[in-house]
């Protein structure tokens, strides 16, 4: 149901507050001395009230419903008893907290701010990278930085690997990338990337994190334990793919992590990859148009040429075993 009403404004707002000996009729008063104490006992039976008295009380709890009205949730004080979890609170530092404790006057005051006990935690989708000298899971209350103090975690922002930046869900607003190939080396490749990172769980001392490369569209997976990320693994089966033109001039009309194609002669190819495969145990899929003069055309892995993590080599062929050019070639790679 959509919200109608809202605060209507703070009571006795522009009420004088300094009470003359001789009040003058017509003026509005309020007597500041009155705390929210009086609210707690409440004014006897058939007690005549103040004026005065009953306009700071109104003001008081007028400002209270003003201020939830304009933020939505309020800033943490160490005077309350936050006794109902989960509650959240937005702390000094601007962060947005949940409580997973009772905490406050009553048992435990605990600043969220700094608090390492997991009483409260931050809201996963306003992470806090800390400052450089603290950029490892658990160091400010499970916070998870985007790379580790020497910079070699793998997503840097603007392409400075060692300096910190912003909080992590202004970077979701605009994208990042990695730093360069020779500081990543956690992404099975080595090349940078440019996409989103979120976050699917967490605790004080283990995230699961999830980036997807929009440049490439492929997603890749990590855990954080303790401070020490483990390396990011790539969660699409198909690795590679490419579809080219292998006659005349050869010619790719569409690919995901080929580089480009070698031409090593009629119905034979190399198809290059960038990024490099962790290992040569990949599978290889081929699909090859009718060939040169209309005869059927398969691909076949090519022994002849030694393959590795970037050269897969292919040859097409004819049903009566000659090699021959096909104007269009499909080549999928497959592997973990």
């Amino acid at each position: 149901m959509p919200r109608t009403t809202k605060n209507p404004g703070v009571f006795a707002a522009d009420a004088q507050t300094t009470i003359p000996p001789t009040p003058v009729v017509g003026v509005a008063y309020r007597n500041a001395a009155t705390g929210l104490a009086a609210i707690r006992a409440g004014w006897p039976f058939k007690t005549i009230v103040d004026s005065s008295d009953f306009a700071q009380i109104l003001h008081e709890l007028t400002s209270f419903t003003d201020l939830i009205d304009k933020t939505g949730i309020l800033e943490y004080k160490d005077d309350i008893d936050y006794d109902i979890v989960p509650a959240f609170a937005v702390g000094s530092d601007g962060e947005l907290y949940k409580s997973t404790a009772i905490n406050g006057p009553a048992s435990t005051v605990i600043d969220p701010v700094g608090d390492l006990t997991g009483v409260w935690e931050t809201i996963q989708s306003s992470f806090n990278l800390g400052t450089a000298s603290s950029k490892d899971v658990g160091t400010a209350n499970g916070k998870v930085p985007l790379y580790n103090a020497s910079g070699v975690d793998g997503l840097g922002y603007g392409g400075a690997s060692t300096t910190p930046v912003g909080s992590i869900d202004a970077l979701v607003k605009t994208g990042f990338y990695t730093t360069a190939a020779s500081t990543t080396g956690t992404f099975p490749s080595g090349s940078g990337k440019i996409g989103v990172l979120t976050v699917v769980t967490r605790s004080s001392t283990y995230v699961s994190q999830k980036f997807h490369d929009t440049a490439a569209d492929r997603i890749y997976n990590r855990v954080v334990v303790n401070g020490s990320p483990l390396l990011w693994t790539d969660q699409n089966p198909i690795k590679a793919w490419v579809q080219f033109n292998g006659t005349g001039t050869v010619s790719i009309n569409a690919s995901s992590g080929v580089s480009s194609i070698t031409d090593r002669g009629v119905g034979l190819y190399t198809v290059n990859l960038s990024p490099a495969m962790p290992s040569n145990n990949y599978a290889t899929f081929g699909f090859a148009s009718r060939g040169i003069g209309g005869s059927t055309a398969v691909v076949m892995g090519d022994t002849s040429v030694s393959r590795t993590t970037t050269a897969v080599p292919i040859q097409v062929r004819a049903v009566d075993n000659t090699a021959q050019d096909a104007g269009e070639i499909s080549i999928q790679i497959v592997g973990a």
